[in-house]
């Protein structure tokens, strides 16, 4: 995979509901129609929640032993789900945002409901 940008970025994914990379901001490592699940150990425990408890809403999952936060945000049209938009965040990108040493997962976003999957 690539390097983060400095805004924290490290990577989106338009997943269909088969939790199949559609597009990416990296279609060499994450080719299209390929599961997930194949990118990675991170990626196989985010398709967990995912494939288990499809939100409306977008959230944030917080994967212990993992370097990222990562939003999930369905994407949802006549009243139908066709698919999860899933945003990567380095969390070393959040850090200074929240006050130094803080670790920017601490808190939880107002409008985001906020869940760490059991391991």
């Amino acid at each position: 995979m690539g390097c983060c940008t400095s805004a924290g970025f490290w990577a989106r994914h338009l997943l269909n509901n088969a939790l199949e990379v559609y597009v990416a901001s990296e279609p060499q490592a994450f080719p299209m129609l390929t599961p997930v699940a194949a990118a990675g150990p991170a990626y196989a425990r985010l398709q967990q929640p995912i494939a288990a408890y499809p939100s409306e809403k977008t959230e944030v999952l917080d994967l212990a032993a993992t370097d990222s936060l990562y939003v999930a945000s369905p994407i949802i049209s006549d009243n139908v789900r066709l698919g999860t938009l899933i945003m990567a965040y380095t969390r070393e990108g959040f850090t200074p945002r929240f006050g130094g040493n803080t670790p920017a997962w601490s808190g939880r976003p107002r409008s985001v409901p906020f869940r760490s999957p059991p391991p």
